[in-house]
């Protein structure tokens, strides 16, 4: 997890966070929320990640299992595509699944969950790369 160093920086060690109890929580989320969309390739991968573990605990889930928001309505990169176009290339048996929430900021995520129901959010909000 987290922690300082001699000179007062937080820092993260990220063999404790890719853990495997770490990693199998994220997993066993109902509902779990990612902050930036662009083109959706991330919720994709995170909605199968969480679809799968459904099945192996022999759940049938139905309704969102993931929600995403973004400001926009056009990826970044190419605004000809539509903002999380990308899961439905990945992930079509999952369009159900996973929830876009175009032309929102992250104070949109308490309308998208119930009280306590969030256990995983992911956030990738700042989409200007070098």
């Amino acid at each position: 997890g987290w922690g300082v160093d001699s000179r007062g920086v937080a820092t993260l060690n990220l063999s404790t966070v890719f853990s495997p109890p770490y990693v199998s929580r994220i997993l066993e989320s109902t509902v779990a929320m990612a902050i930036g969309t662009a083109s959706g390739f991330s919720a994709a991968i995170l909605g199968k990640m969480i679809v799968l573990r459904e099945e192996e605990r022999g759940a049938n889930g139905t309704g969102p299992l993931l929600h995403t928001i973004d400001k926009r309505t056009d990826f970044v990169f190419d605004p000809t595509q539509p903002v999380g176009y990308a899961i439905d290339l990945v992930t079509p048996e999952l369009r159900d699944r996973i929830a876009v929430h175009p032309l929102h900021d992250s104070s949109f995520c308490p309308r998208l969950t119930k009280n306590g129901e969030l256990r995983f959010a992911f956030v990738d909000g700042n989409h200007r790369h070098p």
